[in-house]
């Protein structure tokens, strides 16, 4: 299905057939054995080529061929299946800016499998936080809530707009979690220069410093 090549690339010739095989049927049967196939070759490639392999071009189309069959995927009545291709569809965000698109265009017709992809996000939260870009996140989850308030506004079934208002609240978690984290950032750097500046204050001997002999890059 992808095949890892020597130069370091991956050959994604077998997903893209499989890709044409399955296109457009979704049948339980199909998706389960699919996604079953992708995710364990991932898995596979992971280990066998390491970070080398992470962000290439061809794992970036690979990425973009996978989003949507794990958006669907995860919503199959199989607890193992719903697990593996909510990994994948992260996996996927990983990897390639163009899936947050990818995402917000399948959103209005998946706020099921969303609301389980925004769930594993805010409790694992530590596990995904440096994987994933925070930016391109907190614009895809703005314009998510953008379609909620949208949704909300037009739509009269309790049980989706149950489901709607719970993918809400797990944006707006995520974007505080978000905003959190770019506070602390914020807040080490204000330490740091405030150190910097006491240091100037308080040592006599702050001028006799080789700034040039610093290396930098250490901080």
């Amino acid at each position: 299905m992808v095949v890892p090549l020597p130069n370091g690339d991956v050959d994604v010739s077998m997903l893209k057939d499989a890709v044409q095989l399955v296109n457009g049927r979704f049948e339980t049967e199909v998706i389960g054995v699919f996604m079953r196939m992708a995710h364990a070759h991932l898995i596979n490639l992971r280990l066998r080529v390491g970070s080398y392999w992470f962000g290439t071009k061809t794992t970036k189309q690979a990425s973009q061929q996978l989003l949507p069959f794990a958006i669907q995927a995860i919503q199959e009545n199989n607890s193992e299946l719903t697990k593996e291709a909510t990994d994948l569809f992260i996996w996927c965000l990983t990897q390639n800016a163009e899936c947050y698109k990818q995402w917000e265009k399948l959103y209005v017709e998946n706020v099921g499998a969303t609301i389980i992809v925004l769930r594993k996000l805010s409790t694992e939260w530590l596990n995904y936080s440096a994987k994933i870009s925070p930016d391109t996140l907190k614009v895809t989850l703005k314009h998510l809530r953008a379609k909620n308030e949208d949704s909300l506004s037009r739509n009269t079934d309790p049980s989706q707009v149950a489901s709607i208002k719970e993918a809400d609240k797990y944006c707006k978690t995520i974007l505080m979690k978000l905003t959190r984290n770019f506070g602390c950032m914020k807040g080490s750097v204000l330490v740091l220069m405030l150190g910097i500046g006491l240091f100037f204050t308080l040592s006599p001997n702050a001028e006799l410093i080789n700034w040039e002999n610093i290396n930098w890059e250490k901080f």
